[in-house]
């Protein structure tokens, strides 16, 4: 009677166990998929801010722009530097020279009308006006790459933003400079992201189940999400694993705390 009764006991137990697991809730959060503290590639002072906290902006929209005076100076001076080519025209004009005169030598030289030392002497002459106008070409190769990177400094203090987002609170002011903070912050507009804390015990449950949603606490709405990918290590402190789903809906805030449901 005694095994009999610990039996029905330990089956009782161990079915209220499994109730009790596969009922454990499953706490979750929403979050936008992506978030971005803006930077700015170089430092500066911030001229103009074409956007407002809340604003909806698409990808390429300008959010603002840094004080451009001093780099639009700088490119100046470079294409002009870019745009002088005397050096070259004169180095040029001195290979042409030094190799027709060498030409009339050889034909001096070949009637034994010169010594060899005088037509060794023009042809060394000539390799170094040959070596200095490679250098001025080089010199001006340089010049204009440091004229297009002067362009595309200009270019990159107009900022931009990468994606379609939101503006959040955290923007920079007309005037202050971009050092030491990030000069907006944007959240991503579409799909959010749902972080769900699930039990280990539960991780193939959730993972096997035919359909899995998300409801937020106090409501009856409930919403569809499909799973991204399952963090590689638990949480040994809460004995969780995080699991990432992507949420297509937008009935849900990024912020909002919610409950996995499978």
């Amino acid at each position: 009677m005694k095994a009999l009764t610990l039996g029905v006991a330990l089956g009782a137990a161990s079915a209220c166990a499994g109730l009790a697991q596969t009922q454990m809730p499953v706490n979750c959060t929403v979050s936008p998929a992506q978030t971005i503290e803006l930077s700015a590639p170089v430092a500066g002072v911030v001229a103009e801010v074409s956007v407002a906290r809340g604003q909806h902006v698409s990808a390429g929209d300008v959010i603002l722009r840094l004080d451009d005076d001093l780099a639009r100076g700088e490119a100046a001076i470079a294409r002009e530097q870019a745009a002088f080519v005397g050096a070259i025209t004169a180095a040029q004009a001195q290979v042409a020279s030094l190799s027709a005169r060498r030409d009339r030598l050889q034909n001096a030289l070949n009637q034994r009308a010169i010594p060899q030392a005088d037509f060794d002497a023009l042809v060394l002459e000539l390799e170094l006006a040959e070596i200095t106008l490679e250098r001025e070409l080089s010199n001006q190769q340089l010049l204009l790459l440091q004229a297009a990177q002067a362009e595309l400094l200009v270019e990159k203090l107009v900022i931009t933003s990468p994606i379609d987002a939101v503006i959040g609170e955290d923007l920079i002011a007309p005037g202050e400079a971009t050092t030491g903070r990030p000069l907006a912050t944007l959240y991503s507009v579409g799909p959010a992201r749902v972080e769900a804390f699930v039990p280990v015990p539960l991780l193939d449950e959730v993972l096997e189940a035919e359909s899995v949603s998300v409801t937020q606490p106090g409501t009856d709405l409930s919403f569809a999400v499909t799973l991204d990918y399952v963090a590689p290590v638990a949480n040994l402190s809460s004995n969780t694993i995080a699991a990432y789903f992507t949420l297509d809906e937008d009935g849900m805030r990024p912020g909002s705390t919610c409950r996995l449901v499978y």
